[in-house]
């Protein structure tokens, strides 16, 4: 009787919910912040952009629960409770982006915005509810994204919260590689009170030494849904040291002012055993597919992972490669390199769309 009960209740809140078609709980305005792995961030002060009214997010590094760094401005939040949007213009991109969208029903499609990524993310909603934190019914919103990688399929939109997976800023579900560890959301303090904590966890911290090297990484990368042997590819590049330094030397060179091509070139010399003869670099034959929507790639070493880099550097994708195509269908026009990287050698291609 007591489950039939709150099942009626739950019922009763969900048609409360599509018949109001408002939402009621909104992002915090101050004193607040929320934990996505080692970083902190803060909703601190209001602002007005292009006659809207936003809130001030500053991000803060922490290099132990209670060692953290300067507060930098990072992003201006705002959510449209009348048509149930949660926006965002980040600190280095003057357009408004959309981070959330709740007027949906099970079975939409909504495109929303990667800043890591640096480009949008088609999501498709699976189904719609509500979760029950600090003693009320929030609408939630089950999301999945076609980008997803393998072991993370899923993610879940929350009402003054945005992503609960992922975090505010990372609304489609996929992967943010940060040493061995992915985006997380870990909890959310509203004056000094757990407003909402990351159910998968138990704190509001994560220090990146955490994850367990490599066998850690395999690990979480299991409990999250993936196979061993695939998770098993997916951590390997991670903890290897040359694949680290030279993605490093690169982001060091091109934030110094380097065409990338150069740097690219140069980190290649430095890291990449130059005594290996050049046409081991053809081992990866790749292509464009007629509409352009795929990168193709012929190769033996498989499975390998692979890195793609836009012009100025920036990563725009990254996997790993178990078919002979990559979808680059969401990528403007434009060069490219893709990195692959197999048995701790690393290959490097342009191609341009």
């Amino acid at each position: 009787m007591k489950t039939k009960i709150t099942t009626l209740f739950i019922i009763s809140i969900l048609c409360l919910m599509n018949a109001r078609a408002e939402l009621q709980y909104s992002l915090p305005t101050s004193n607040a912040w929320i934990s996505i792995v080692d970083c902190k961030y803060w909703f601190e002060e209001s602002t007005v952009i292009d006659g809207k009214e936003y809130i001030k997010v500053y991000r803060q590094y922490c290099y132990t629960e209670t060692d953290c760094g300067e507060k930098e401005y990072y992003a201006a939040v705002r959510q449209d409770n009348i048509n149930e949007k949660i926006y965002c213009v980040f600190a280095d991109d003057s357009t408004e982006r959309l981070l959330a969208d709740f007027d949906v029903e099970a079975g939409d499609e909504v495109t929303v915005y990667s800043f890591e990524q640096g480009q949008e993310r088609l999501i498709r909603i699976l189904d719609v509810d509500a979760i029950l934190i600090d003693g009320q019914y929030r609408k939630r919103v089950s999301i999945k994204s076609d980008y997803s990688f393998e072991p993370i399929p899923y993610d879940f939109w929350v009402e003054g919260i945005g992503s609960v997976v992922f975090g505010l800023f990372f609304p489609a579900p996929e992967l943010i590689i940060d040493a061995c560890d992915y985006s997380q959301f870990l909890c959310l303090y509203v004056n000094d009170k757990l407003i909402y904590q990351n159910p998968d966890v138990n704190f509001c911290y994560r220090e990146l030494q955490q994850c367990g090297g490599y066998d850690g990484c395999v690990s979480d990368c299991v409990k999250l849904g993936g196979t061993d042997n695939n998770c098993q590819f997916y951590c390997a590049p991670l903890f290897d040291d040359k694949f680290r330094a030279f993605k490093s030397c690169i982001t060091n060179c091109t934030d110094e002012g380097g065409e990338f091509g150069t740097c690219l070139s140069h980190c290649r010399e430095e890291y990449d055993n130059t005594n290996v003869p050049e046409n081991l670099y053809q081992t990866f034959n790749i292509s464009l597919s007629p509409t352009k929507d795929y990168l193709l790639v012929e190769t033996e070493l498989s499975p390998c992972s692979y890195v793609i880099y836009n012009a100025l550097g920036a990563t725009v994708k990254q996997g790993n490669l178990f078919s002979s195509g990559i979808n680059i269908s969401a990528f403007s026009q434009g060069v490219y390199y893709v990195v692959f990287y197999h048995n701790k050698q690393i290959y490097v291609h342009k191609f341009i769309k």
